[in-house]
């Protein structure tokens, strides 16, 4: 789930530059993949991790793929937090409402 859900991360790369809180959000709660506070957990924690890196937030939204994140041009350590993250704010599950 966490390689679909990096590659709907990758699709904040249409804004042609570092994305903000909500477009992150707004593309994880596409198609349902997460419940809004779900996808408001990774988001925080993405910017919490990268909001002052604006060369990592840069290649995180203009990413072409999710192997290029890993690579040696990416973010270091990317995988392994995002796979973390995305573990850590699913388990909160879905809040009422949503």
């Amino acid at each position: 789930m966490a390689v679909l859900v990096a590659l709907a991360l990758v699709a904040t790369g249409c804004t042609g530059g570092p994305g903000d809180r909500d477009d992150l959000v707004d593309v994880l709660t596409r198609d349902d993949n997460f419940a809004v506070n779900e996808a408001e957990c990774i988001a925080d924690a993405v910017f919490e991790r990268y909001g002052e890196d604006g060369n990592a937030l840069q290649k995180i939204s203009a990413a072409e793929s999710y192997d290029y994140l890993l690579g040696p041009d990416g973010v270091e350590g990317f995988d392994e937090f995002f796979e973390t993250t995305v573990t850590d704010c699913t388990a909160i599950g879905p809040s009422a409402g949503d």
